[in-house]
């Protein structure tokens, strides 16, 4: 159903926006602008109904100027905009640019099935302003056709291919009246695209003394936006990826409507989503003529990674994306695992550890089971265990209250999504016997009338690092700690 007043998505339309409305302002011309109603809905210029196409306009820096020109007649922008955008000096149009302000437009809500023409200009109508000119830009439109207006006041040379610069200062006599205008605009899957003035400060051929060397420039003050739908354009979709291996996965589409005739369809994948943008993609695979349901293995790829892919149709009217880009992970390989030697052993602690030799795409967990028999792989055979977390190369940590003198054995098992492996074979180690300390006293240094530093080596741990206190007072106490003055813990 479609409510009273809207134009449903496919609609075609053809829609304005005046910065100011004013007397000769369109009944259907939106007046958006920032230091109004900033967003809202498009109106169709014939119906007066709201089109699905939302206009937000932003800007920073601007400043509302009242002086303006209106274009001729009979140029593109007086007969693009005269009878529907109002120029007049009664309100503020002039919309000065300085430095890095920008004036921009933003549409939203695009269908991605039809193509849409912009088109944009500004009037300051001053004949001696032969130095302000706007450069504009159109950002986030996948495809677009160049149809500027031609002559003095368009300049393209040493711009980038989505930008114009026009000349603003004066565009009010019977020879300039320049648009800036893009026909044939894909917006993409996100039916987004924005178009942004900015100040230009570049070359401007003949007019005035070659350079747009001004004070300030103006930003568009009249839109136009038509819709057209495209005829005989194909539709293809992603299908979610199924059979997913470690190393191979298929990809199945469909084209849901061949369009004017069958069209030629193209996958591109890779390990990263370059979305529409052909150049990015790290491979493509032709599946020539395709018309109802296809799909496509791919082999070789590499365990526990994640692609991205999408279709692409064109028939002999145009081409089209599937929409969104489709993603799977192949599945990991079970990862490989070895035991490292059993290091630091004390009376009641060692440091044991294993290294990851092979991750199988897929970063494993990584734990060391251990006790007084082994066992093997048996994980309710063992005593006790220790979590080393994920990990793709070596790891260890120590384990505390073990028994001197005693045998223990361990063995490193690593699990990830591909499965679970086990260490070759069990690793052993003995705790040393617990056998008394060994300190001597060493002599004092940095003596002074004050203070001094007391020195000692521990020539002997004993299995287990000792608590060393130090006793020390005016008098010998010899070995009964009772009798020194002072002691400290180190």
């Amino acid at each position: 159903m479609i409510l009273a007043g809207t134009l449903p998505l496919a609609a075609e339309f053809t829609a304005y926006n005046d910065i100011v409305a004013g007397p000769t302002t369109h009944a259907s011309t939106t007046s958006f602008a920032p230091n109004a109603t900033p967003s809202g809905p498009m109106k169709d210029i014939v119906s007066g109904a709201d089109t699905s196409v939302t206009l937000t306009v932003t800007t920073s820096g601007v400043n509302y100027e009242g002086l303006t020109g209106i274009p001729a007649a009979g140029t593109d922008a007086g007969s693009t905009f005269l009878g529907f955008v109002d120029f007049s000096t009664d309100d503020p149009h002039s919309l000065a640019l300085d430095g890095n302000d920008h004036f921009t437009y933003t549409f939203a809500g695009l269908n991605p099935s039809n193509h849409y023409e912009f088109a944009g200009t500004a009037v300051r109508g001053e004949s001696s302003y032969t130095n302000r000119w706007t450069l504009v830009t159109i950002n986030g439109a996948d495809s677009f056709t160049v149809a500027h207006s031609s002559g003095a006041g368009i300049i393209t040379a040493g711009l980038a291919s989505n930008q114009v610069a026009v000349w603003t200062g004066d565009n009010s006599q019977s020879d300039q009246g320049f648009i800036a205008q893009w026909t044939g605009i894909d917006p993409g899957a996100d039916g987004t695209f924005s178009i942004v003035s900015n100040q230009y400060t570049g070359a401007t051929g003949e007019v005035g003394s070659g350079i747009a060397d001004g004070t300030k420039s103006y930003g568009l003050n009249a839109v136009r936006l038509k819709e057209s739908a495209v005829v005989g354009r194909p539709t293809v979709v992603n299908h979610p990826a199924n059979t997913i291996g470690s190393t191979s996965a298929r990809l199945p589409g469909e084209v849901t409507d061949p369009g004017a005739d069958t069209p030629t369809v193209t996958l591109y994948w890779g390990d990263h989503d370059a979305g529409e943008v052909i150049g990015n993609w790290d491979r493509i695979l032709r599946l020539g003529k395709q018309s109802e349901s296809f799909d496509r293995l791919l082999t070789g790829l590499q365990s526990g990674t994640t692609y991205f892919y999408r279709y692409y149709a064109e028939n002999s009217v145009t081409g089209r994306w599937a929409s969104p880009s489709a993603s799977f992970t192949t599945l990991a390989l079970p990862p490989t695992v070895v035991n490292l030697p059993a290091a630091h052993v004390l009376a009641f602690q060692a440091e044991l550890g294993a290294e990851v030799t092979s991750s199988g795409g897929s970063d494993p967990h990584v734990t060391i089971f251990y006790g007084t028999n082994s066992g093997g792989t048996n994980p309710g055979g063992w005593q006790a265990s220790v979590n080393l977390g994920a990990t793709a190369g070596p790891s260890s940590t120590t384990v505390t209250g073990l028994t001197q003198n005693t045998t223990y054995f361990f063995h490193a098992r690593a699990t990830n999504s591909g499965g679970t492996t086990w260490a070759p074979s069990s690793g052993s180690f003995t705790t040393p016997e617990l056998t008394p300390p060994a300190v001597i006293n060493s002599p004092a240094s940095g003596v002074t009338g004050i203070s001094a530093v007391l020195n000692g080596i521990v020539t002997a741990t004993g299995a287990d690092p000792p608590l060393v206190q130090l006793y020390y007072g005016p008098t010998d106490a010899g070995r009964n700690k009772a009798s020194w003055e002072t002691f400290v813990d180190l």
